[in-house]
């Protein structure tokens, strides 16, 4: 009998085997597996189901704190594979979860993101470095379905068109607010991910 697992990450990886997307879990409290330098909280990885996949692996990065470590990002990266982010978030009090962006080779990178962050704020390197060393967990039920199903359509839509609403996008929602809110990440000038950019 398998133990049906309670927290956001569990349902997440619940449903996507409930959609027939296989999962393999890599966590903090698994020693076996192989791990990057520094503890990964949460991550699990999507195989490979079929041909129709477009670019083989995604990576779904399950942040437990309020930005994920960009070393972890880093060493998660895997060429010509795309990588959604799902990061808790916390403002003013209110909890909130943040999907996406969806890192692919013709979008934003997480670099270009931090790019363009800083030249909005140029005190965000500073904040992102607090940032990770805040940890955060997406506890508002509604907030917690409302990701799951998120991941999951950003995930089907990756794999039957090789694109999504999260590539170059961020979408977030907080408890009692519940209004959807979007962010657009464009590639940046002297990040170095892709060769064509404009500012």
């Amino acid at each position: 009998m398998e133990v049906v697992p309670t927290s956001f990450v569990g349902e997440l990886i619940q449903r996507l085997r409930v959609e027939g997307l296989p999962v393999e879990v890599r966590a903090d409290h698994l020693p076996m597996l192989p791990r990057p330098r520094r503890i990964r909280r949460h991550v699990g990885r999507l195989e490979t189901v079929t041909g129709a996949y477009p670019t083989g692996d995604l990576i779904i990065v399950i942040s437990g704190t309020l930005e994920p470590d960009r070393g972890l990002l880093a060493d998660l990266a895997e060429p010509g594979a795309p990588m959604l982010l799902v990061t808790p978030l916390s403002a003013a009090g209110r909890p909130g979860v943040r999907v996406g962006p969806l890192v692919t080779a013709n979008a934003a990178c997480v670099r270009c993101v931090d790019l363009q962050r800083t030249r909005v704020d140029p005190d965000w390197p500073m904040n992102l470095m607090n940032l990770t060393r805040s940890t955060g967990k997406v506890t508002d039920p509604v907030v917690a379905d409302w990701a799951v199903s998120t991941v999951v359509c950003q995930v089907h839509a990756w794999w039957q068109s090789g694109s999504a609403d999260t590539v170059g996008h961020s979408l977030e929602l907080y408890a009692h607010e519940f209004r959807l809110r979007s962010e657009v990440w464009r590639r940046q000038a002297g990040c170095g991910c892709g060769e064509a950019v404009t500012a």
